[in-house]
């Protein structure tokens, strides 16, 4: 009887809604959960972000190393072959004959193997390439193969080798380096040259 006498007490009474209460309990105890949570979930998102960034990363790096695994495969004969010697700033070119100014050779294997230089200049006389930065190791005569490839802004990022199998086919490597937080990380495609 007592109880209801309080129910009756809270209808007849204006404003007062029992179930005023237990709805403030319910958001407060809300807000208090997602302040808890908040710090898990933005770490969450900052995390799904970063992944999101470095798979975008590595979809352009490994497209930058198939248009430079593609591109030598289709060089000529006169865009590839064996140093004529070579200096801290220069390489002697074997074959090419034009003005090969502004295009990047890659030192691909013997004496500086995997180099990626910008040729600055050139001198269709002796074949000189003059390149930039300079050589770390430099390219020795008759030791020392390179190829010759249209100039890229990631130049630096490359490495460009090159191995012979047992059956004479040349083996290519193009890799794309880069430093991530202080880690090297990379990614690699190969393809068989016969004939080269």
């Amino acid at each position: 009887m007592q109880a209801a006498a309080c129910r009756l007490w809270h209808q007849v009474q204006p404003g007062t809604n029992p179930q005023r209460g237990s709805a403030l309990l319910e958001v407060t105890a809300a807000l208090l959960i997602l302040a808890l949570l908040s710090p898990a979930l933005i770490s969450l998102f900052n995390a799904g972000n970063l992944y999101a960034v470095h798979a975008a990363h590595d979809i352009k790096a490994l497209h930058s190393v198939q248009g430079v695994l593609e591109e030598i495969k289709a060089t000529t004969e006169s865009r590839h072959g064996v140093a004529l010697g070579g200096g801290e700033h220069f390489i002697i070119l074997e074959a090419e004959r034009i003005d090969c100014s502004g295009l990047m050779i890659a030192l691909i294997s013997g004496a500086g193997e995997g180099q990626v230089r910008k040729i600055t200049a050139f001198d269709t006389e002796s074949k000189t390439a003059f390149v930039e930065p300079a050589w770390s190791a430099v390219p020795v005569q008759g030791s020392t193969n390179y190829v010759l490839l249209r100039d890229r802004s990631y130049r630096d990022h490359l490495q460009i080798t090159a191995c012979r199998t047992v059956n004479d086919t040349l083996t290519i490597t193009v890799t794309y380096i880069d430093q991530r937080h202080a880690v090297s990380w990379e990614i690699s495609l190969t393809a068989d040259m016969p004939g080269w």
